[in-house]
């Protein structure tokens, strides 16, 4: 079949803003991916400005143009409160509040949080769930980079506000600091989180079973985990991993490792996540 060029250039391109367009950057910069909720508002990360220069949370309406900034990270003293959201997706659960982390920040040696925005009225207050490298050597990990995710997430449907969120460390864990990926489950009435280690990498000899996940997971409606680290792997290079839960932990699969072909043509370095086709 072949494709005339008006069909092929049917889509075209519009700026709906520009970040760094407030004095010093108030407004945010370096922005990560963007989240839909069912108004059909888009909310997002900026890594770095916003007025303390850590990162934001913004809001941005389509159908008026409006940009706010809900939050300015480094709010707190020493910013306990976490900065610079990496690139990342936010959850939204059924009452409207975001999910998110951030790479820095927090009481821990600055090692990231998990954080919670609540909608109340027009305002939003963040309440931190988690503070990383709250164990000893960091054994639950350290610089949650990629956001999070849950069971159910690729269907649309949003966040129960109950069930458990998933996400990964880039450095942490129990091997010599080459990532974790863990859950976070809100405790009867929400008031507190439960944060749990689901697995350390680098546990195979040589790190064969992978190092530094950098990317956001798929969570199936089962419980598997699939996602990428960044390295690690048979060739050192990066894979795919599958999460598959039992009775007392979670016991990992190795579906691919990358730079398999001559000359790394299959690729290498997996910088994003995986998605189940739905077939």
């Amino acid at each position: 079949m072949v494709l005339s060029c008006s069909v092929a250039s049917a889509y075209t391109e519009k700026t709906l803003y520009k970040f760094c367009s407030a004095r010093r950057c108030a407004d945010g910069e370096a922005p990560g991916g963007l989240t839909i909720d069912q108004s059909g508002n888009l909310f997002g990360v900026a890594s770095l400005g916003g007025t303390n220069s850590q990162g934001t949370v913004f809001e941005f309406v389509p159908g008026t143009g409006q940009y706010n900034v809900l939050y300015r990270f480094c709010s707190q003293a020493d910013c306990a409160d976490g900065a610079q959201p990496d690139r990342q997706s936010l959850v939204i659960d059924t009452q409207g509040n975001l999910y998110g982390t951030t790479n820095s920040g927090g009481n821990h040696k600055r090692d990231g949080v998990i954080f919670e925005l609540i909608k109340q009225g027009s305002s939003w207050q963040e309440k931190v769930l988690y503070d990383f490298c709250s164990k000893k050597l960091c054994k639950d990990g350290s610089a949650p980079r990629a956001g999070l995710t849950y069971s159910g997430a690729a269907t649309g449907a949003p966040y129960d506000g109950v069930s458990p969120l998933y996400g990964t460390t880039y450095y942490g864990g129990v091997n010599g600091g080459y990532g974790t990926v863990f859950s976070i489950t809100p405790n009867t009435g929400g008031e507190t989180w439960t944060h749990k280690r689901l697995y350390a990498f680098c546990s195979l000899a040589n790190c064969v079973d992978g190092t530094n996940p950098d990317s956001s997971l798929y969570v199936t409606i089962g419980g598997n985990i699939y996602g990428t680290t960044l390295s690690g792997g048979q060739a050192g290079k990066g894979e795919v991993f599958e999460l598959t839960p039992g009775e007392s932990a979670y016991s990992e699969s190795l579906p691919y490792s990358f730079c398999a072909e001559t000359n790394c043509a299959d690729g290498e370095w997996p910088g994003s996540g995986v998605h189940d086709d739905a077939t």
